[in-house]
């Protein structure tokens, strides 16, 4: 059995050159190349996480100021011109009534104050924060049981005009002189005050959501494009960097 054949040495100028090599390359990572790459890095992500704890911070405020937007100021103008039309029934329903003395007109006329309860309640707490639509509110529902306690002998003079009891002529001269129809003019007044506020809360709310939504997108962009510029910026210098060291690299290469 013949001896194995021994395996031939590496030369001793390969060697030097690899050991050149690395030793070049160790130098580059341990000069400020390296630095410069963790640092640009650290600073685009650094660019990056604030734009993007700001961006949603304000999203968060958009969202909720939106919310608020749909809840209050949007559902106040709805619920005010719902008001508005209610009393704008109950007065119709009571001069039909007057003139034609039908217990339909009658009927629609006490629906329209049971409707009003409730959508008053919603109002009042949409308003416990604004005085000054609340303020408005509550003289709207002054009128509103006013002239309820107004029209209430003037229905049952009418009852009595249907019995024959008194002439319809007198009734509705009653009803044309009387304070019913001042008293629901000024609830109406209270009304369209409480729905021009309304409405200017919701157009000043509504440009602050926008504005919000604006600064939004407008930082998200900035970060990114900030962002893009550092990362260019560094990338230029880790080229730079790159490109002194390869001088260095040639000799010992052009040796192998």
């Amino acid at each position: 059995m013949s001896a194995t054949a021994p395996i031939p040495e590496t030369p001793r100028a390969a060697t030097a050159t690899f050991e050149s090599v690395r030793r070049t390359l160790n130098t580059l990572v341990r000069s400020r190349l390296l630095r410069r790459i963790l640092t640009g890095f650290a600073l685009v992500a650094a660019i990056l996480s604030v734009g993007l704890a700001v961006t949603y911070a304000r999203f968060t405020q958009f969202n909720a100021e939106f919310r608020d937007l749909l809840e209050h100021d949007v559902a106040l103008v709805d619920d005010t011109e719902q008001l508005e039309r209610i009393l704008a029934e109950i007065r119709s329903n009571k001069r039909g009534y007057i003139i034609a003395g039908d217990e339909e007109f009658l009927q629609r006329y006490h629906g329209a104050f049971v409707a009003a309860r409730p959508l008053v309640q919603k109002v009042r707490r949409r308003t416990l924060s604004r005085p000054f639509e609340r303020a408005l509110l509550e003289r709207f529902v002054s009128a509103l049981d006013q002239y309820a306690s107004v029209s209430q002998p003037e229905i049952e003079l009418r009852r009595r005009a249907s019995r024959g009891e008194v002439p319809l002529t007198a009734v509705i001269e009653r009803v044309s002189f009387g304070a019913g129809s001042r008293i629901a003019d000024d609830g109406e007044t209270s009304l369209h005050a409480l729905h021009d506020a309304g409405f200017h809360s919701l157009e000043q709310r509504r440009r602050e959501v926008l504005e919000v939504s604006l600064n939004s997108r407008r930082l998200a962009v900035v970060s990114m494009v900030l962002a893009l510029l550092v990362a260019l910026g560094y990338g230029v210098v880790v080229a730079r960097g790159i490109g002194g060291g390869l001088p260095a690299l040639r000799p010992p290469l052009d040796t192998m």
